[in-house]
């Protein structure tokens, strides 16, 4: 069963997401035999699974909490993302369509964005099929598709994902750049640093020794293109750094158990107690890739990593170091 923290304001889109997607199939259960997308019993069954995602997600959102934690199983999860593609396709038909003020494009580019990363963070298979969406083939969507079934080792990850961005989304930012007469800017690159940080700046002579070594298998990672492995090893530098730090203050911290049951997740929020919503997000998707090297728990809870996420997870590693003190992530440049 996945976790996840996730800000109020985006609570409330996926929310919306997954009602425009139960309203929809709604219609298509109500209209005409020969008028619905797909087999009664295929459609009914996804009905009955959306209408309870969306109860659980009125009842998360209701929360006074912020960020609401959403936690759903595996197939629940999948849905969920499924769903947000399909709100992601119906806001790239706005987009596409024209005719929107400044502000409100402004907010559906912002909204395609955050929802992006989350569909990538909540699917743990091939997207469902949600009957009758007229938008699942568009390029966007079909991007995600592909990241998804990448970061799963379903697909072969491509050399774009280092320096270039998915050609779908190329493909189509250059046809809106024509429609709207300009001439299409050049794709802003993927770019993941290859130097996090300089391991002597670690106090504690075990922690900058294993820092070092795992500095170096994430620069090997890196260079074969192995985006699971660059994620474990990132974990463990974060963790390292993160350990060198609360040693000196463990008591003041709270931690009286040893180091090895810390945690990371609760080890950085006790570091850092104000850290942003979709950081905490972020860093406990981070604490999860110590999964990706058992196949075990891999076969009951995916965990997808590809270029983008990767990308997210160096930014956010960056700006703990920064928060900590520690001289962290260089410029980027590609890999």
């Amino acid at each position: 069963m996945g976790r996840q923290s996730v800000d109020k304001a985006t609570a409330g889109q996926m929310l919306e997401a997954v009602r425009a997607v139960v309203g929809h199939l709604s219609r298509a259960r109500l209209g005409p035999a020969e008028l619905r997308p797909t087999d009664d019993q295929t459609l009914v069954q996804i009905y009955g699974r959306a209408r309870r995602l969306l109860g659980y997600m009125q009842s998360a959102s209701a929360s006074y909490r912020d960020p609401v934690v959403i936690e759903l199983g595996d197939d629940d999860q999948n849905l969920l993302a499924s769903c947000l593609a399909m709100e992601i396709g119906i806001q790239a038909e706005l987009i596409a369509g024209g005719g929107l003020t400044e502000t409100r494009l402004a907010f559906c580019e912002q909204s395609r964005r955050r929802l992006s990363e989350w569909v990538l963070r909540f699917a743990t298979r091939r997207l469902e099929s949600i009957p009758g969406d007229a938008n699942a083939n568009c390029a966007d969507v079909r991007a995600l598709a592909r990241e998804i079934l990448e970061g799963l080792g379903l697909l072969a990850a491509p050399d774009v994902h280092f320096g270039a961005t998915p050609s779908g989304l190329q493909e189509e930012r250059e046809r809106r750049s024509q429609r709207a007469g300009t001439t299409p800017a050049e794709a802003s690159p993927l770019r993941i640093p290859r130097l996090l940080l300089d391991p002597r700046g670690v106090r504690h002579q075990s922690l900058r020794t294993l820092v070092a070594l795992d500095h170096a298998a994430w620069e090997r990672s890196l260079d074969a293109r192995d985006l699971r492995m660059a994620a474990v090893h990132l974990r463990a530098v974060v963790e390292a750094v993160a350990l060198d730090c609360a040693l000196p203050r463990s008591l003041e911290l709270g931690f009286v158990d040893p180091p090895e049951t810390w945690g990371l997740t609760p080890l950085v929020l006790r570091l850092l107690p104000n850290l942003d919503p979709q950081d905490r997000g972020r860093l406990q998707f981070l604490d999860r890739c110590v999964a990706l090297i058992r196949p075990g728990l891999q076969l009951g809870d995916p965990t997808p990593v590809t270029a983008r996420v990767l990308a997210e997870l160096v930014a956010l590693a960056g700006r703990v170091f920064r928060e900590l003190g520690v001289v962290g992530v260089s410029e980027p440049s590609s890999v």
